[in-house]
């Protein structure tokens, strides 16, 4: 079925989220997110969700959320957004440093995880969001290059992405 997203052009986004009844849709190519209420059996139109930023929303590569928004590049940054504006939080330097995240994923649970694939390095890096601190660094001689990641925090599960596989992994 297709749903009616408001005013959201579909060809420029490299993510979408939805949490508390509203869509979020990341536009890399004009640097923006959108927030779209529920409307329906769809979501309306969208409105500005950004309101402060120190870095350009171009080449972003993933959103998640719970009642904060994170936002990742390409390049390896990653940052976090409280009702449109940038946050001093950052995640811990990791080593080897980050060269490529292409997804991340929290949720609204009880967990305090972010985390992150970083498809160059190929692994999965988890966070702690609360203060930033690196839990773990997920590898396996398996990995090709995890390009997605999603999570279960209720049942403590990752489900990556990789190449041809689909991974089940305990959240740590």
């Amino acid at each position: 079925n297709v749903i009616n997203a408001g005013s959201i052009t579909t060809s420029t986004l490299s993510a979408i989220t939805i949490y508390n009844k509203r869509l979020y849709a990341l536009n890399p190519v004009n640097g923006t997110i959108t927030r779209h209420d529920a409307s329906g059996s769809g979501f309306g139109a969208g409105t500005s969700y950004i309101k402060q930023t120190t870095t350009p929303l171009n080449d972003t590569t993933g959103i998640a959320i719970d009642s904060s928004v994170y936002v990742s590049w390409r390049d390896g940054k990653l940052k976090r957004y409280l009702s449109g504006a940038e946050e001093t939080w950052s995640p811990a330097a990791v080593d080897p440093a980050i060269t490529s995240i292409s997804s991340i994923w929290t949720d609204g649970s009880d967990n305090d995880r972010i985390v992150a694939t970083d498809t160059q390095g190929k692994r999965i890096l988890v966070w702690r969001k609360s203060d930033g601190a690196l839990i773990a660094q997920l590898t396996s001689p398996n990995f090709q290059g995890p390009t997605y990641v999603t999570g279960d925090g209720a049942k403590k599960k990752l489900y990556v992405i990789d190449n041809n596989t689909l991974w089940q992994i305990d959240l740590p």
